[in-house]
């Protein structure tokens, strides 16, 4: 799978349709951080911190696999250095193609690839991940 998505149709990130650079990422975030369907929809580009080498989103509602009274987590987009095809390089270039998208108030980070660009459904991910995996 990694290797698909890597490669042809995916490669190069700069020159991909909407559509293939949301699939990418969708199935790098799933596979780099076994996240759930859930996890990645509340993915919020509100709660996103930058640094240097690394994305970080915060959590702030209750994750199916989480408790009451928990922590709530953070997830990790790193930089990969061998390979720069990868989750950093990939989310920093969906930022840059949807933000003439986005209106103040949508802060999901993953949205419809067709106008009208609103937030997708746990529904969608769940299909863009079975679309991909098809595909590969």
């Amino acid at each position: 799978m990694l290797s698909y998505i890597i490669y042809e149709p995916f490669f190069p990130v700069n020159y991909l349709f909407l559509k293939d650079l949301t699939l990418k990422l969708k199935m790098l975030i799933a596979l780099k951080n076994t996240a759930r369907v859930q996890t990645i929809q509340y993915l919020s580009t509100e709660d996103l911190d930058k640094l240097s080498s690394q994305l970080i989103f915060k959590f702030h509602g209750l994750l199916k696999q989480r408790r009451p009274g928990f922590a709530c987590s953070s997830m990790f987009v790193k930089a990969y250095r061998p390979d720069r095809r990868l989750c950093y390089t990939v989310l920093k270039e969906y930022l840059f193609c949807t933000k003439p998208c986005r209106n103040h108030r949508q802060t999901q980070l993953l949205i419809r690839y067709v106008s009208p660009y609103m937030p997708v459904s746990r529904d969608t991910i769940a299909r863009w991940f079975k679309v991909v995996l098809t595909r590969a």
